[in-house]
C-alpha cells in the first residue's frame, strides 16, 4: 500500500489548489468510536442542504458545466466516512454522477481495510488529499 501512495503522490502533485480536509476529531485512536463505529456515521455528520446547495450552484457556475447545476453531485472529496470535514469549502467539489459512483465505491473499499487495521487512516486520506480529481483516483484502480 505505501506503494501505492507513493505512486498517487507522484502522478497527482499538480495541483491548482488542494482539496480535501480531515475533520481534526477523527483521529487512527479513535475510528473505531467513529467512522468505524456504524455504518450511518456519514449520514449523520452531515453540511445543512443550505449551506451545500449554494456551494454546488457557485462551482457549477465557476466551473462553467454544461446542464443544469442539480444534474451533478456535490460530494466531499475527503469523505467523511473517512474522516473528512464536513463543513470544510474545499472538501466539497461538484462532480458528475459518474465520477461520483466511482470515488464512492473507491471510499467504501478504502474505508473497510482501515476499519480492519489493513490501512492506516492518514494512509488512506493520503490517497484523496494528494488527487486533484476523479482521474486521478482511477490511477489507484489500474
Amino acid at each position: 500500500m505505501k506503494r501505492l501512495i507513493s505512486l498517487v503522490a507522484a502522478l497527482c502533485t499538480s495541483q491548482a489548489f488542494a482539496l480535501g480536509v480531515a475533520d481534526k476529531n477523527v483521529k487512527q485512536d479513535n475510528i473505531y468510536t467513529t467512522i468505524c463505529a456504524h455504518a450511518s456515521w456519514a449520514k449523520k455528520n452531515r453540511a445543512p442542504n443550505s449551506y451545500t446547495d449554494r456551494i454546488k450552484q457557485e462551482q457549477f457556475k465557476a466551473k462553467k458545466l454544461k446542464g443544469h447545476y442539480k444534474d451533478y453531485i456535490l460530494d466531499h472529496w475527503l469523505s467523511v466516512s473517512l474522516g473528512g470535514d464536513v463543513m470544510a469549502r474545499n472538501n466539497l467539489v461538484i462532480m458528475t454522477p459518474q465520477d461520483d459512483r466511482f470515488k464512492n465505491g473507491l471510499e467504501r473499499r478504502i474505508k473497510k481495510q482501515v476499519c480492519q487495521k489493513k490501512l492506516t487512516l492518514v494512509d488512506a486520506q493520503q490517497l484523496f488529499l494528494k488527487c486533484s480529481s476523479v482521474a486521478c483516483l482511477k490511477q489507484i484502480e489500474k
